[in-house]
Order: structure tokens, then C-alpha cells, then sequence
């Protein structure tokens, strides 16, 4: 179960699922409850946003080009105040 929940975007109820199906009754019986097996998946899953810099202060907060745009391809509002502020330097 953690090894599917770290290789793949799918959701924790159809890892569980999956995992269960071909277990016995006795032996699905014995497993621990859903939220446990869910919190344990959640737990296993790597975290996407790991390799960003946290910032210690505010003057330390960047943010990463990926965020900086909406779905509209336009820039955040927290950007163009970016902006701003550095060229009025």
C-alpha cells in the first residue's frame, strides 16, 4: 500500500481499495481502521513542494515562478506587488 501510494497520484480510498480486494475476509478482518490506513498512506505519500526553500522571515518569502501565474496565464496579485515594490527601488 505505501509503495502504490508513493509511485502514483491516486486517491487514498482507491489505494485502500485496491489493496483490499484480494485479501480474505478474515484477513481484511484484521486490518487496522480506515482512518489509520488512510492517515498511514498519507503519511507515505512524498511531498511535491519538498525541494522549496522555507523561509525564515518575511523579506526571506520567494515565490517560485510555477505559483506566480493564474489559470488564466496571469499574474498573482502577490507578483505584480513583487514587481512594484523592486522597481521602486
Amino acid at each position: 500500500m505505501k509503495e502504490m501510494a508513493k509511485s502514483n497520484q491516486k486517491s487514498m480510498r482507491f489505494i485502500i481499495q485496491h489493496s483490499q480486494t484480494n485479501l480474505s475476509k478474515e484477513a481484511q478482518a484484521l486490518l487496522p481502521s480506515y482512518d489509520a490506513l488512510r492517515l498511514r498512506i498519507y503519511n507515505s505519500k512524498e511531498n511535491p513542494y519538498a525541494h522549496l526553500p522555507k523561509p525564515t522571515s518575511l523579506g526571506d518569502i520567494c515565490i517560485p515562478e510555477e505559483f506566480q501565474y493564474t489559470c488564466k496565464n496571469e499574474l498573482t496579485h502577490f507578483t505584480t506587488l513583487e514587481l512594484m515594490t523592486q522597481n521602486e527601488l
